[in-house]
């Protein structure tokens, strides 16, 4: 009888802690409004995201058991290569007994205030940061789809197997049991940043299956699961961070022609919308990792040049793509905490809670770049907020060594001494931000 085929189905509910990023390989046009480019209008490419035949966002079933099994192993679970299959250095092997499924978004999150969002999923855009300077490039604006924070999926496992499904049956439950931490699995782009965060909601429907009369399965009854506890996990690092001060992050989809459009609606009589407008959720500022870890990775490189000088060391160039596993070994700091193209970084971001005091409505005149004096009759206005607080979690995983852990150590130390400036405008005073406490 031992030799006979076993199956269960499972069946759960996971829920996105942060924004959801599964790209599906491609660029779509159609989502933002063209833009002028050298005197031409020209058309904005942003990411797509994986997308069901229905059209809901979807996430592939290769990319759900990439993130259970990174899971398994980091839990250390023995069953793992009985699960997902296993590849010998012989070319030997044997097969998961575990099947994966896609899994589509059966329920949006909250989109309220977010850019160009539409039935749960926004456009994220976002800039790449100079490191020299810590702020954001020229001329270095990205554009992606995103599955807004709330949205929940419905994942699908199948086990499969002639051996002892009860055993498989235990460690899959505690495997899932994992996946309800309060941070959540990572899966998708921008890990390292804090997105893509999916956590278990409810129990785990397991459905089994039994031999009929013909020789084959056929489902039998379902019953309610509950997956252990998962071993209680915190961030390495848990900061509060405030700004008493005005803080912008500013809303990409508020353009000139979105202002105008606002005035005319309002009669034009008193043109009284902000020239810049913050970008908020549920009324308050909308921060992700995304935004902090580029400013956090330009001070790291900042810090570690500094170092370099004093020592007499040259500075050495980034490594930019990493072409070998040997590679990973002449890493600089902020290379290893927040990756390079073909390393993932061994740090994580994530933002937590975030309140504000109020808005700060400000304005200020324009100035004329050639003579540097103000321009008659040109007010600037800005729609911003103040007195912003922020929960920030830093994490580092099973790859950390002491050297970044000590890396880490010393960039907190510096944000402690000297805070971190974030969001538009801190040149001119915005988002600076300092560790309460």
């Amino acid at each position: 009888m031992s030799d006979l085929l076993k199956r269960r189905d499972y069946t759960f509910t996971v829920q996105a802690l942060s924004p959801v990023h599964v790209g599906g390989g491609f660029c779509r046009e159609d989502l933002l409004p063209e833009v002028e480019q050298d005197g031409q209008p020209g058309k904005v490419q942003v990411a797509a995201i994986q997308r069901d035949n229905e059209g809901r966002p979807w996430i592939p079933g290769t990319t759900i058991k990439g993130a259970l099994v990174r899971l398994a192993r980091a839990m250390g679970l023995s069953e793992a290569d009985v699960l997902f299959g296993a590849v010998k250095a012989d070319d030997t092997g044997q097969m998961g007994a575990m099947l994966v499924r896609g899994a589509p978004m059966v329920k949006p999150g909250a989109t309220d205030g977010l850019p160009h969002a539409r039935d749960g999923v926004f456009v994220a855009s976002r800039t790449s940061i100079d490191a020299g300077r810590g702020t954001a490039a020229s001329n270095r604006l990205f554009h992606s789809e995103a599955v807004a924070a709330g949205a929940t999926f419905e994942m699908r496992l199948r086990l499969e197997t002639r051996g002892d499904i009860v055993a498989l049956d235990a460690a899959l439950l505690k495997l899932l049991g994992g996946f309800g931490a309060p941070e959540g699995v990572a899966l998708g782009a921008d890990q390292t940043s804090g997105q893509g965060r999916l956590r278990l909601v409810g129990d785990v429907r397991m459905t089994n299956w039994k031999a009929n009369s013909g020789g084959g399965l056929q489902a039998d009854k379902t019953t309610q699961c509950v997956p252990p506890s998962p071993q209680p996990c915190s961030a390495a690092v848990t900061l509060t961070l405030v700004c008493p001060g005005p803080y912008l992050s500013r809303d990409p989809a508020w353009t000139t022609e979105a202002r105008r459009a606002a005035e005319a609606a309002g009669g034009g009589a008193n043109r009284t919308q902000p020239h810049l407008r913050a970008l908020r959720l549920d009324h308050v500022p909308y921060l992700t990792g995304q935004m902090v870890s580029g400013a956090m990775r330009a001070r790291m490189a900042w810090l570690q040049a500094v170092e370099d000088v004093a020592a007499g060391r040259t500075v050495p160039t980034p490594v930019g793509v990493l072409k070998s596993a040997a590679a990973a070994a002449v890493l600089q700091p902020q290379e290893r905490l927040f990756g390079v193209a073909g390393f993932r970084g061994v740090l994580t971001v994530s933002v937590g809670t975030i309140s504000r005091m109020g808005k700060s409505a400000m304005t200020s005149t324009r100035i004329d770049r050639f003579a540097g004096g103000t321009i008659d009759n040109a007010l600037f206005a800005t729609d911003a907020d103040y007195g912003v607080r922020l929960d920030l979690g830093l994490g580092l995983d099973a790859r950390a060594t002491d050297a970044d852990r000590k890396a880490l150590d010393r960039l907190v130390d510096d944000i402690r001494t000297n805070g971190l400036m974030l969001g538009h405008g801190t040149s001119r005073g915005f988002g600076w931000f300092r560790i309460e406490g």
